[in-house]
């Protein structure tokens, strides 16, 4: 009897021992997700950080390439008209090719600025 007694006692102190082991270990599992899953979002959001920064850089390089192209063709524009109109106040006549070139490159140009505008 003592001894049935003795074993009762001891089932039902280690009984509530294995039950907060395994609740303890269930508990360390979900720190350790959490933890993980914060570490990922970290990381994700460096990245998002980077991106952020690179699409802002492409955007200004974009810009600056818009910008450039826009005046060089600008400077092509003016040096036509330039001598558009020294040959027209020289009195020389205009040939009809001369005129196709200068209607495609105007053309070309505003059909480049308007693709290419932000």
């Amino acid at each position: 009897m003592k001894r049935s007694l003795f074993l009762f006692f001891l089932t039902i102190l280690v009984f509530p021992l294995g039950v907060f082991s395994e609740e303890e270990e269930s508990l360390d599992l979900i720190y350790q997700k959490i933890s993980d899953l914060e570490q990922e979002i970290a990381t994700l959001r460096n990245l998002i950080e980077e991106n952020t920064y690179l699409i802002e850089r492409y955007q200004e390089l974009q810009q600056q390439r818009y910008l450039d192209l826009d005046k060089r063709l600008h400077n092509l524009l003016s040096e036509e008209k330039e001598d558009l109109a020294t040959e027209y106040l020289n009195g020389q006549q205009i040939t009809r090719q001369k005129r196709l070139i200068y209607i495609k490159v105007l053309w070309n140009y505003l059909r480049l600025q308007d693709t290419l505008k932000p």
